[in-house]
């Protein structure tokens, strides 16, 4: 599923990865690419190119400049609201979103573990000043 703004030129299919990673501007300014982990070793999965800079007849120009074979050029839905990035747009199924989550998860929560103990630090030196002023 695109990001909102982007297209998404689908390199392999993201089932045979266990792990994703996202590289902003890894190829140039607006061209990202998601990285499917599997057995230790990265391939590309897919390359999200920014619909401010490319149109699809430059994506393909591009993809075959760098010798890369898409599977598929998708565009993103529109206006949608967000959740976590990727659209979510009204039609959505709770089956859809738990796929994506499922797929997805192993890569958002290393950045929520690192933001929560961040928070809870904060917490506990901000209660310490309160209870220290008293």
């Amino acid at each position: 599923m695109p990001l909102p703004n982007y297209y998404s030129a689908r390199i392999l299919d993201p089932k045979l990865f266990k792990k994703h990673r996202y590289d902003k501007n890894k190829f140039g300014e607006g061209v990202d690419v998601v990285w499917g982990i599997k057995d230790g070793k990265a391939s590309v999965q897919a390359i999200r190119f920014s619909k401010d800079k490319y149109s699809k007849a430059l994506i393909n120009t591009w993809l075959k400049r760098n010798k890369f074979k898409a599977m598929t050029i998708e565009e993103d839905a529109g206006p949608a609201s967000t959740i976590m990035g990727p659209a979510i747009i009204p039609t959505t199924t709770t089956a859809d979103i738990a796929q994506y989550v499922k797929r997805v998860g192993p890569m958002v929560s290393r950045q929520g573990d690192r933001k929560k103990k961040k928070k809870e630090k904060t917490i506990k030196e901000t209660l310490e000043w309160i209870v220290d002023d008293r």
